[in-house]
């Protein structure tokens, strides 16, 4: 148990300090657990293994983070219905707001429905010049997410929440993606015959990411929300952590 309690304070930091005092903990971590914590006792080796495991989970949902950007670019290998549904199954697992979970999902992965869809989607605001994904690099993959307003009229961010892990589902698997809320509703719901009792909230837009996207620390999203240089590279600002951090 002492144990488990050091490893959540542990993993609760990050980068260098994690790595330092990972080091710290397993030259001093004690052989067995104490008698009046927990009958279990634990190896040093054991103990150890915990934490580098823990570590390499907390290492692999960073680096699905970092991986985790907004492609609108992809190469044209096509996708499978299974990948989708798999996608799916992710969001069937997240949390929902009074557990009502009103969202549906329609997907498409058939080349003449991705075009139907595509006609409906507007690209990167931000990038005047630029209409969108050309025909060879457009998405081969789309999850429309839908909200049923026969369960309730207000979804909270159910769908942020579910659209953030299906594309965290898709970097592990290679893939990439994009959320696309610039959409043309009527359009979209005239082709794909949604009934009228969905909300149209977001369409995922997916495949293998055929751009690269790059995070920039040292300019603010205030001066340009993305760009693209000379090479097309994809630029995206992050704020510094003490400018998130507020205090009252």
């Amino acid at each position: 148990m002492l144990q488990h309690i050091v490893l959540c304070e542990l993993l609760a930091q990050s980068g260098d300090m994690l790595k330092h005092n990972l080091r710290d903990f397993a030259a001093t971590a004690p052989l067995d657990t104490p008698p009046e914590t927990s009958r279990m006792t634990a190896s040093r080796a054991a103990v150890e293994q915990d934490i580098l495991t823990l570590l390499a989970d907390a290492m692999k949902l960073n680096e699905l983070l970092t991986r985790n950007r907004s492609y609108r670019r992809f190469h044209q290998e096509p996708l499978g219905e299974d990948t989708l549904v798999g996608l799916i199954e992710l969001a069937r697992l997240c949390p929902s707001a009074a557990n009502r979970q009103p969202l549906k999902y329609l997907i498409s992965w058939q080349p003449d429905e991705n075009a139907a869809i595509f006609q409906h989607l507007r690209w990167a605001a931000a990038l005047k010049d630029w209409p969108g994904p050309a025909e060879d690099e457009r998405p081969t993959g789309y999850i429309v997410i839908l909200g049923d307003t026969r369960i309730t009229k207000n979804f909270f961010c159910d769908d942020g929440i579910v659209a953030q892990s299906m594309l965290l589902g898709a970097a592990e698997q290679g893939l990439g993606g994009c959320m696309v809320g610039s959409i043309d509703r009527p359009g979209l719901r005239d082709t794909l015959r949604i009934p009228d009792h969905f909300d149209i909230l977001l369409v995922l837009a997916l495949g293998r990411p055929k751009e690269k996207v790059v995070i920039e620390f040292d300019r603010s999203p205030d001066e340009v929300p993305y760009w693209r240089d000379s090479d097309d590279v994809h630029h995206v600002p992050k704020r510094p952590i003490d400018e998130l951090l507020v205090r009252f």
